[in-house]
Formats: C-alpha cells, sequence, structure tokens
C-alpha cells in the first residue's frame, strides 16, 4: 500500500475509533516519515516521540506500506489533523479517569507542535 493511502485510510478510521488503535497507528506512520525523510524533520519527530509516550495506555498498532518519498506532507498534515481531533474528544469526555484526560490533551499539545516543525 502506498504511504498516501495508508494515511488516508487511517484518517478514516480514527473517526470511527473508540479505543485509541487508529490514533497508535496514525502516530506509527507519522513517525515512519521522521525516519524516513531525514534529519530535517527531527523536531516533528522528537516532537511525536513525546506525544506517543503519553498514549502508551493505547494499542499499539503498526500500519504496513511503501515507504515515504516526501510528497506526503498534505496526507500527513489530514492524518495528524484527525489525531489531534480524537485526543481531543478523549480528552474532553468525562467518563474517562483525568489522569488518561490529561495526558490525551498534552498528547495533542504535543502533535500540534510536531505539526508547527513540518519541514
Amino acid at each position: 500500500m502506498r504511504y498516501i493511502d495508508a494515511a488516508e485510510a487511517l484518517c478514516s478510521e480514527i473517526e470511527t475509533d473508540s479505543v485509541g488503535e487508529a490514533v497508535r497507528g496514525g502516530l506509527d506512520l507519522a513517525l515512519r516519515a521522521w525516519h524516513d525523510l531525514g534529519p530535517a524533520w527531527d523536531r516533528f519527530g522528537l516532537d511525536l516521540l513525546a506525544a506517543d509516550e503519553f498514549l502508551r495506555d493505547l494499542p499499539a498498532t503498526v500500519v504496513e506500506c511503501d515507504v515515504p518519498d516526501g510528497s506526503e506532507r498534505g496526507a500527513l498534515v489530514r492524518l495528524l489533523a484527525a489525531v489531534i481531533a480524537w485526543l481531543e474528544g478523549a480528552a474532553a469526555d468525562e467518563h474517562r479517569q483525568l489522569a488518561e484526560r490529561l495526558g490525551y490533551d498534552a498528547a495533542a499539545n504535543q502533535v500540534r507542535r510536531a505539526m508547527t516543525a513540518l519541514p
């Protein structure tokens, strides 16, 4: 599967994700861009790693796709926007424990920060 197609598929999955598995998949896919596209992406990748630390309680998932080639910025921005929207919704969910909600809020802020660092 092409990287762009995987990112678009995850955007759709995140909208209906109740346990966060697609969210972790989205972060995994975004981190793959960092690993494959090099040092210009370092601040972006480090911010995503920080966000991922807040989400360790979510199920881990790995998405299989081709290596990004650098033309995926638009798809990556849409994917991260979907991740942020899910995290904001989870942070506002009063049925969740306070510590969990605070972690989701912090992760959303880290992902926003990562987006500002996109080359």
